[in-house]
């Protein structure tokens, strides 16, 4: 690998260095800059070889291809990539992402029938982001005449679905390095092995397809999905913000400019909480095509069409989270949560909005949450969704609780599970216990970070600003630094919103005054004496207002 330059680091940067045990100064240069060179081979992954020659086997013989995803962030940007992929080899591919409303998560029995009868004899099934759960509808698709690849990277319970290949980098025998690929990441892998394959023998389309211009879906699924960025992740994260600031998907571009985004300055949060929501609200409601064409779409008259569909769905999205939040909030009790450290509830609650409003409440409470809808579907079950806080292994525990569910399914962070009304009361018991427990096991990495001293003046600083730029994409296992300065001079500050619960301030600096934010803090700033000095902790945001892009400091913390 060819020797990184040195980087010029702000001390505070390198104090955030510091805290994180990093202290090489290549070490450090190869994280802010990573290159496509560091990445494993895709053969380490297991079952690789067998599914890349069943895709090949495939495209000579002029089968017919069914790429079948989810209906997530992360499962929308790998169905995506995959038909991109195929698409510029030459090959037509048909697609499904279910809707979840009706049709429910994975592999669905009836669709795949239908599916099936609108193909040839000889056909391949490949699911993204989905599959490992799906034994009974893998053997019924083989039976169907599909042959299977699974690729998924959800936690496995049990045996593997007896597909012709499974990928998942969370196999017990599986020596790929990244265990905590998204699933997008998976069917980016699964490109580049086709592709290395094809161009061994010689296959002219494939030797032109460049795989750098894929990573766009595979950051913004990647990061959405709240995947670890270090590592792989953050290799493949970081180059698809390059490809993010070359506009190459017009979809993509379309997107980012209609939400005021500035591709060439981007952050973690601007996916996080800027784009993901608006793709994730076309599969909330039950319309995951919406999002999915849009990522296909080449016709530019259509763009502006389906970009107003997928902003319009997140209207109603951030409506319906809004209600079934104060709906949530009026079943619990702090005594409860005091006592089960934990939180699980059912009630009149959108089906596609379950985990919105489980992540809420793990924001208000600190404690896991279960939230289920109050009416049983078809099979008599209630569907569920989970979310827990850092620290707390949440697939481990609902393992744990398996007597109680009829399903379940998903990682550390989030999980989607079904239960019998009856036993609702059994699962808060149950997993109150393991809440109450100091041994579940927790992998996720930690993103909690000491405040480093940096004065308001200095905030601001060129060559700072330069290395946060290269320190992003930040979020899960790359946090953004957090400074303070306890010598703080307000030169105005004011409360604002509904209930007038954020703040603006304007903080005296030496050479001139810099504003300040501070969401969620209006009861903070509303004890704060303006005529004496206070402290304020704060990070850095990235801001794009009427077409311009600019450094902001949002506070996090102000107290005197």
């Amino acid at each position: 690998m060819a020797q990184q330059p040195s980087i010029a680091l702000h001390p505070a940067i390198r104090a955030y260095f510091q805290q994180r045990g990093m202290v090489d100064e290549e070490e450090i240069a190869t994280y802010l800059l990573p290159t496509l060179a560091e990445l494993p081979d895709p053969s380490l992954l297991h079952s690789m070889r067998q599914a890349v020659a069943l895709i090949v086997q495939a495209l000579e013989e002029q089968w017919d291809i069914l790429v079948w995803g989810d209906y997530d962030v992360d499962g929308i940007t790998a169905t995506a990539l995959l038909v991109h992929f195929f698409q510029d080899l030459g090959v037509a591919v048909q697609h499904h992402i279910p809707n979840r409303l009706t049709e429910g998560y994975g592999l669905n029995k009836r669709r795949l029938t239908s599916l099936a009868e609108q193909m040839k004899a000889r056909k391949l099934l490949i699911t993204v982001d989905c599959g490992i759960a799906n034994h009974l509808e893998v053997h019924m698709a083989k039976k169907l005449g599909f042959e299977v690849i699974v690729t998924d990277h959800h936690n496995l319970a049990g045996s593997l679905p007896a597909a012709g290949a499974v990928i998942n980098p969370k196999q017990r025998d599986c020596t790929f390095p990244g265990k905590e690929l998204a699933g997008v990441g998976v069917a980016f892998y699964l490109a580049a092995a086709v592709r290395s394959k094809l161009n061994k023998h010689g296959n002219k389309e494939s030797s032109k397809i460049n795989l750098k211009s894929f990573l766009d879906m595979v950051s913004i699924g990647t990061i959405a999905d709240v995947m670890p960025l270090v590592g792989i992740n953050r290799v493949l994260a970081k180059g698809g913000f390059e490809v993010l600031g070359q506009g190459r998907r017009k979809g993509i571009s379309f997107l980012l400019h209609e939400l005021g985004l500035n591709p060439t300055l981007m952050s973690g949060e601007n996916v996080s909480f800027q784009i993901a929501p608006v793709i994730n609200a076309a599969g909330r409601l039950g319309q995951p095509e919406v999002a999915l064409e849009l990522l296909l779409c080449q016709d530019e008259g259509l763009l502006k069409r389906l970009t107003d569909q997928l902003i319009e769905l997140n209207t109603k999205r951030k409506e319906l989270a809004l209600r079934d939040l104060e709906n949530a909030l009026s079943m619990v009790d702090s005594l409860s949560i005091e006592r089960h450290k934990c939180i699980v509830v059912s009630g009149p609650f959108h089906e596609g909005i379950l985990g919105i409003t489980a992540a809420r409440l793990v924001e208000l409470f600190r404690v896991p949450a279960l939230v289920c809808t109050q009416t049983e579907n078809a099979d008599g079950l209630l569907k569920g969704s989970a979310r827990a806080p850092l620290g707390f292994h949440l697939y481990e525990a609902m393992e744990r609780c398996r007597s109680c569910l009829h399903s379940f399914g998903g990682h550390a962070a989030a999980a989607g599970f079904s239960v019998q009304k009856e036993a609702l009361p059994s699962l808060l018991r149950d997993f109150a216990a393991v809440a109450n427990e100091d041994g579940v096991r927790n992998d996720r990495l930690s993103t909690e970070m000491r405040p480093l001293p940096l004065t308001i003046d200095e905030a601001l600083d060129r060559r700072l600003l330069h290395n946060l730029a290269q320190l992003e994409p930040t979020g899960e296992g790359n946090p953004k630094p957090i400074f303070y300065d306890d010598r703080v001079m307000l030169v105005s500050l004011s409360r604002f919103g509904r209930d007038k619960e954020h703040f603006r301030a304007l903080v005296r600096g030496r050479y001139q005054n810099v504003p300040v934010i501070g969401f969620g803090l209006g009861d903070k700033a509303a004890d704060i004496d303006t005529s004496s000095s206070c402290v304020l902790s704060y990070t850095h945001m990235i801001d794009s207002y009427n077409g311009k892009t600019s450094w902001k400091i949002r506070a996090e913390n102000i107290w005197q």
